[in-house]
């Protein structure tokens, strides 16, 4: 019961990679619910095209990041014996927690930058 938690967690990486891959989100164009919508990059198709392929290379490396941190929390937590089983649950939790704030903290940059590229010089 306490790997569940890191697995379901690598589901939502697995989302955003194919939702948001470059081929896909720029022939959708704006979206309603996806992408990085700024009132810089939905003011244009060029400008959006810009943002999600600058941002594309850190939705890859939080996806990844998130990846390896919950296979090692998963190894470390069969690596617990069963009779410390409080143990087991709170790395789980810690770990997949630690996992998906630095998952959301590379997107929130990648996100960043790819509104600074899309931006018209001033």
């Amino acid at each position: 019961m306490s790997i569940a938690l890191p697995v379901v967690s690598l589901i939502f990486p697995l989302i955003l990679l194919l939702s948001m891959r470059p081929s896909k989100i720029i022939v959708r164009g704006p979206h309603a619910w996806l992408g990085i919508r700024t009132g810089v990059t939905i003011s244009s198709q060029q400008a959006w095209e810009i943002a999600h392929r600058r941002a594309w290379p850190y939705v890859v490396a939080s996806s990844a990041v998130l990846f390896i941190i919950v296979l090692a929390v998963v190894a470390w937590v069969l690596a617990i014996p069963a009779q410390q089983a409080e143990h087991r649950q709170l790395l789980a939790g810690s770990g997949t927690t630690l996992g998906v704030v630095l998952w959301t903290a590379i997107l929130i940059v990648g996100a960043r930058v790819g509104h600074q590229a899309a931006k018209p010089p001033d």
